[in-house]
């Protein structure tokens, strides 16, 4: 396996956590959310292209039929055939989204349902990640494209804007029960998916 670039974004499924490093030091450490036994995360190897604030959300294919009933009301509306619902509070995709090519149509996002992040086992969504506080991850990756207050000031006036990077940033969605820290301490963590 080649090794990692200087600066990425590391999740590991098993313990429910993202990671960003920069000239291969950790600066962030947050809890994550990941898909559900039925709905695995699978692992992907990408770059996040774009940041996008108070983003609408594509229901997925797999509950379109759940939230039909709800086209037209509660912010839900059709386009182009797809079931769309508009920014607001309690869209599922929170106020910012990561985006980054896969043949998965795996996103990374934030969450209306903060308290989700408090539980220990966090293995709740359809496949897409979660993650606590997305605004820190958004300014480690658009370092260099905005600054901060302009970018707290979108998501603060409910402006849906996309913004690239300066450069993609590698994200890594991995699965590893160990991991070795840098003083080589193992930690353990449980095999959340049964893969053995």
């Amino acid at each position: 396996m080649e090794p990692w670039p200087s600066r990425c974004v590391f999740i590991n499924i098993p313990s429910f956590t993202l990671k960003a490093f920069d000239e291969h030091k950790e600066k962030i450490e947050l809890p994550v959310i990941v898909g559900k036994i039925s709905k695995k995360t699978p692992e992907i190897i990408a770059k996040i292209n774009s940041v996008t604030t108070n983003p609408s959300w594509v229901v997925p294919p797999c509950i379109r039929g759940k939230l039909a009933c709800k086209a037209g009301r509660d912010g839900y509306r059709i386009v182009g055939g797809a079931l769309v619902k508009a920014p607001s509070e309690n869209n599922p995709l929170g106020k910012i989204k990561f985006s980054f090519e896969n043949k998965h149509s795996i996103a990374m996002h934030d969450s209306p349902q903060k308290n989700l992040f408090n539980k220990t086992y966090r293995a709740f969504s359809l496949g897409c990640i979660r993650v606590k506080e997305p605004e820190r991850v958004a300014n480690f990756v658009l370092e260099g494209t905005i600054n901060k207050e302009s970018f707290s000031s979108y998501i603060k006036h409910r402006q849906t804007k996309t913004i690239k990077p300066r450069a993609p940033v590698p994200i890594y969605i991995s699965y590893l029960t160990v991991w070795i820290d840098e003083n080589g301490k193992p930690t353990f963590f449980k095999d959340v998916y049964g893969y053995g």
